[in-house]
């Protein structure tokens, strides 16, 4: 039995938290013509956050799309860590050991 291409993809992500991925080494995994289709599946259907980014290249004219996946658990803290640092700048007081 074959594995399918989007637990391709999502292999590919997990192997590599917190590294951005070029968008082409992500279609080599997922299938040429339908490889953001297996990101967008990895996001949905297995709740993976994967961010995007679209950087140009020196030359000026190249733009390289590139993905990123942050684990769940590491999503949740650096949302808390914002939480709090938010809640600081406007001079409130943090719950401690809210999201501990």
């Amino acid at each position: 039995m074959s594995i399918a291409f989007r637990d391709k993809v999502a292999g590919l992500f997990r192997a590599a938290p917190g590294a951005w991925i070029d968008g082409l080494t992500v279609a080599s995994r997922g299938g040429a013509y339908a490889w953001r289709t297996r990101v967008s599946d990895c996001r949905v259907q297995l709740g993976m956050v994967i961010d995007n980014r679209v950087r140009t290249l020196p030359d000026g004219r190249s733009k390289v799309s590139e993905y990123m996946y942050t684990p769940a658990d590491e999503f949740a803290v650096d949302l808390a860590e914002a939480a709090a640092i938010r809640a600081e700048a406007n001079g409130e007081a943090w719950p401690a050991g809210r999201y501990s």
